[in-house]
């Protein structure tokens, strides 16, 4: 018998559906509507921290935030469209690089913050 090429994910969808279980549980359900809600805050606090850096006068930071924003939206559209998709065949890359993107500039907007604050305290003195 020659092994299962296929990806662990497909490889359990298989087992469920020739188990009888053709649908989501409630956790799934909840974990999906969670994970939505969670992109669309992200991308509107994207969008947010656009218009407070344009408010600064920050228009490098202000195109990045409007850039993050716009690919985590295009992604969660995405993901969207697909959702009936199989799991054999449905493209992870945009997500894995949108999701790392998004992670790269919260990292990099709570150090830039971090440093205009210490930088604002160090002129008060």
């Amino acid at each position: 018998m020659t092994p299962d090429a296929r990806p662990a994910a497909a490889r359990l969808t298989t087992a469920l559906l020739a188990a009888g279980v053709a649908e989501l549980s409630a956790s799934a359900k909840i974990h999906g509507v969670a994970g939505g809600l969670g992109f669309l805050s992200a991308t509107c606090g994207c969008f947010a921290l656009a218009r407070y850096f344009a408010h600064m006068g920050d228009r490098v930071w202000m195109v990045v935030s409007a850039g993050v924003g716009v690919a985590v939206l295009s992604v969660g559209v995405y993901l969207g469209l697909n959702a009936g998709a199989q799991t054999e065949t449905f493209n992870y890359v945009p997500t894995w690089i949108s999701g790392a993107a998004l992670w790269l500039f919260v990292a990099a907007v709570a150090a830039r913050l971090l440093h205009l604050q210490r930088d604002a305290h160090v002129g008060a003195q």
